[in-house]
């Protein structure tokens, strides 16, 4: 997922080991791209994928445009703003995880990552069957930011941390 990106990207390693009648549907188009340090390059083509996320029945899928970026990058793929709008996808970086409507009710993947992990890798995602998922009605907790106005309460998370609660 990546939230800066205006467009789905695919890198050609990952494009060149799609089936052929998949990559058969590539349209040589040329798109100017511009990276997060302001470098510019062109794509070499792009391609529809249907991309489903989740697992049956929590689970969502979309056909999605890709464009093909020649590119070194540990990753396959990019999730860009349009895919996380079209899928209705809301990210939590913080807890590692997505979560986005489905026909069925609200989907969830979780990222999990290795164990002392020095450098960044690419994460692999699971999905989390709906039993699996904690019940959230005991995560929130009201508060009174102004003690002059006790019955003006704010809701916040349980779960974050003292200091910041103290702030407020």
């Amino acid at each position: 997922m990546d939230s800066g990106s205006t467009c789905e990207v695919i890198y050609e390693h990952c494009f060149k080991k799609l089936n052929p009648t998949i990559k058969a549907t590539r349209v040589n188009t040329k798109t100017l791209l511009v990276g997060f340090s302001g470098k510019r390059s062109w794509s070499i083509g792009e391609v529809p994928l249907e991309i489903t996320i989740g697992e049956h029945p929590l689970s969502r899928t979309e056909t999605l445009n890709f464009v093909i970026v020649k590119s070194d990058s540990p990753h396959n793929m990019l999730l860009g703003r349009t895919a996380m709008q079209k899928m209705g996808i809301v990210v939590s970086t913080i807890h590692g995880a997505i979560k986005f409507h489905t026909k069925k009710g609200v989907g969830t993947v979780l990222s999990v990552g290795e164990a002392g992990e020095e450098t960044k890798k690419a994460r692999r995602f699971l999905t989390i069957s709906k039993e699996r998922i904690p019940i959230c009605d005991d995560t929130k907790e009201k508060i009174i930011v102004n003690n002059k106005y006790p019955k003006q309460m704010v809701t916040i998370g349980k779960q974050l941390p003292k200091h910041f609660k103290k702030e407020l």
